[in-house]
């Protein structure tokens, strides 16, 4: 009986290293495309709306923003014709940027699910759903 237990145990063992291994590579991979330090660098640039799990109105795939590197964000909402504008703040330990409107005191946080060159999703608050963009500037 002793042995038998033994082998369930290190059986046990071993599935418990492969689950952490595998959440390890998944948050590896969420992660992709850039180094943490590359995200300052990576966010600055122009991103038009290219799809995400949302739903949406055709003319939302015209929204975009802007994030500069001076720390400030343009935000075009195509369905209204309106153009917002505000502080930017980009944490790089929570993989988080923080869009602060002008006129409004709390900011709007999100999650940067990934990020490289050419494509950037976000993750609004508790959100569940995630909206893609593509550099177009």
């Amino acid at each position: 009986m002793p042995f038998f237990m033994a082998q369930v145990l290190s059986k046990s063992i071993f599935m418990v290293k492969k689950v952490v291994c595998v959440i390890f590579v998944a948050l590896s991979l969420t992660l992709s495309g850039y180094a943490k330090g590359d995200l300052k660098q990576l966010i600055a640039g122009k991103w038009q709306r290219a799809g995400g799990s949302a739903p949406q109105q055709p003319c939302e795939y015209q929204n975009w923003y802007e994030f500069s590197s001076d720390t400030t964000y343009v935000f075009y909402m195509a369905c209204n014709n309106v153009t917002e504008t505000g502080a930017l703040s980009v944490n790089v330990g929570n993989n988080t940027i923080s869009m602060l409107p002008s006129g409004l005191f709390l900011p709007f946080v999100c999650d940067v699910v990934s990020i490289n060159e050419k494509k950037l999703v976000l993750r609004f608050g508790n959100n569940k759903k995630t909206y893609k963009y593509k550099r177009i500037k």
